[in-house]
């Protein structure tokens, strides 16, 4: 059974447009616990716009990383969640999500 454990992470506000982000630095193994992807043209989800997964584009990434790729772009996180929202305190963010 999963449990319920408690995420914090440092941020920074910043504003783009009328558009408010909050910027902070996540491990890659708290990423992948708390995101999913929502694929357009088959997810219920308003929004979606994860492309369906292609065989050959997926070789390709992974030639790209076997060969050193470097990937220095920021991950975007859409936060939706109305049952487990994002709350701040003292610059750091924080959330529940589920781990085993």
């Amino acid at each position: 059974m999963a449990t319920k454990k408690t995420i914090k992470a440092p941020y920074i506000e910043t504003k783009q447009g009328d558009r408010k982000f909050l910027l902070t630095k996540l491990p890659a193994s708290v990423v992948t616990v708390i995101s999913y992807a929502a694929i357009r043209g088959q997810s219920d989800e308003e929004g979606a716009v994860q492309r369906v997964l292609n065989q050959g584009r997926i070789n390709s990434i992974k030639a790209f990383t076997l060969q050193g790729g470097d990937y220095p772009n920021a991950v975007v996180l859409n936060w939706v969640s109305q049952i487990n929202k994002l709350s701040s305190s003292e610059a750091r963010l924080s959330s529940l999500s589920a781990t085993d």
